[in-house]
């Protein structure tokens, strides 16, 4: 049986891919990010440890979606 859809834009701007995702993994491979609120809490693990040791804490914010014109 084979099944047969397509992939819109739409689907396509939901896709997130990094390599941090992990903090444990010996190996950094790109992989698909499933889910948001865990790579949020990494994200968030990251930037308290930098902030500890920096002089100027820095403020981060995480888009979804990026539009660019060329």
């Amino acid at each position: 049986m084979s099944c047969h859809f397509q992939v819109g834009e739409e689907e396509m701007r939901k896709l997130i891919f990094c390599d941090f995702a992990n903090p444990k993994a010996d190996a950094r491979n790109y992989v698909e990010v499933l889910d948001l609120n865990h790579l949020r809490s990494v994200c968030e693990g990251y930037l308290n440890e930098f902030n500890n040791m920096a002089k100027r804490p820095m403020n981060l914010v995480l888009f979804r979606y990026l539009y660019f014109v060329d």
